[in-house]
C-alpha cells in the first residue's frame, strides 16, 4: 500500500528512517540525498520534477541543504 504524506514533516521523518534502514541493510551505500529524492519522486512527483537536474536536486549529495528542504516544504 502506498503511503501519502499529509505533511512535509511526515515525509522528512520517513526519509530519515528509510535512510538509516538502508544504511544498516544494504551493501550498496545510498546517499541521503538519493533516498530523499527517490522517496519524494515516488510520493510527490510534481515536486520532484521541479527540482530534478537543478541546483536544488539533492540526488548526488550526502546531505540535503536547508534551502532544498525549504523549497520542498513550500511546495507541499
Amino acid at each position: 500500500m502506498k503511503v501519502y504524506y499529509k505533511s512535509f514533516n511526515d515525509f522528512l521523518a520517513d526519509a530519515s528512517i528509510l535512510y538509516e534502514k538502508l544504511k544498516k541493510k544494504s551493501t550498496e551505500h545510498q546517499r541521503y540525498g538519493q533516498v530523499y529524492f527517490n522517496l519524494l519522486d515516488s510520493h510527490r512527483p510534481d515536486i520532484a520534477e521541479k527540482i530534478r537536474s537543478t541546483k536544488l536536486d539533492p540526488f548526488f549529495h550526502d546531505e540535503v541543504k536547508k534551502e532544498i528542504h525549504e523549497f520542498v516544504e513550500s511546495q507541499w
